[in-house]
């Protein structure tokens, strides 16, 4: 089910990626080579028509050498909860196996239990579940809301450290000059 909220996640990440798209001279059918990804899907993103899958985000944010918080909204955690887990946790493994070890490490060191989790984030027990046991595929705003629920920033959950993501948007921006 697509609701309000993950249609305002993908409206978000549909304009980001326009104005990169546009930042870069690209058109979107180049763009959508590069990636790797049909030209017509790549409409859908940016128009908001469809939900993103973290997968494909990840793939966009790899091939477009962007930083995920380029495409998605602010991230509201706590910048201090974000250093620890600098600390804690070793980093830029985006698979999803390495999204569901850290979701479901954040999940049982705050000691919420997968109903609990699923009640906060308003998504389906057997997403939350099939997440941290990297199984099928989760939506982008569903990994935001989970993140939200448990109070983690993003990145930690899809895997970049604040260094790295500071490291990619330093580096984008000198790109372009």
């Amino acid at each position: 089910m697509v609701d309000s909220f993950d249609n305002s996640i993908a409206k978000k990440i549909g304009e980001n990626l326009r104005r990169i798209i546009v930042s870069r001279k690209l058109t979107q059918r180049e763009a959508a080579d590069v990636v790797g990804i049909n030209y017509r899907v790549m409409q859908k993103y940016i128009n908001a028509e469809i939900v993103m899958r973290v997968e494909p985000f990840l793939n966009l944010v790899e091939k477009l050498d962007v930083s995920p918080s380029e495409l998605l909204p602010e991230n509201k955690a706590n910048k201090s909860d974000m250093l620890i887990y600098d600390e804690m946790y070793e980093q830029n493994d985006t698979s999803m196996e390495a999204i569901g070890y850290r979701l479901r490490t954040a999940r049982m060191a705050r000691g919420l239990s997968l109903k609990t989790v699923s009640q906060m984030a308003g998504i389906a027990l057997g997403t939350v579940r099939n997440c941290e046991l990297a199984i099928g595929q989760i939506s982008i705003s569903s990994l935001l809301r989970v993140a939200i629920a448990i109070e983690v920033p993003y990145i930690f959950l899809i895997g970049l450290s604040e260094k790295e993501e500071k490291h990619r948007i330093i580096r984008y921006n000198i790109d372009i000059k």
